[in-house]
């Protein structure tokens, strides 16, 4: 940082937070944003699964 030696202390601990927020933020955001999508995904593949056993072997669903 340039302004390291000069800033007053609050003033560095105050960007030092910000840049800890930010990069928490988008260290999590990927996993914030993952599970949405999943259960929808994971239905359709278990309901896939499903119809090719079926399909495949109708003994084996009751």
């Amino acid at each position: 940082m340039i302004f390291a030696g000069r800033a007053p202390s609050n003033t560095s601990a105050l960007m030092k937070f910000y840049s800890l927020l930010l990069y928490s933020l988008l260290y999590s955001f990927p996993f914030l944003c993952h599970p949405l999508p999943l259960p929808s995904y994971l239905h359709h593949t278990i309901n896939l699964t499903h119809s090719l056993l079926a399909a495949s072997n109708p003994s084996l669903v009751s």
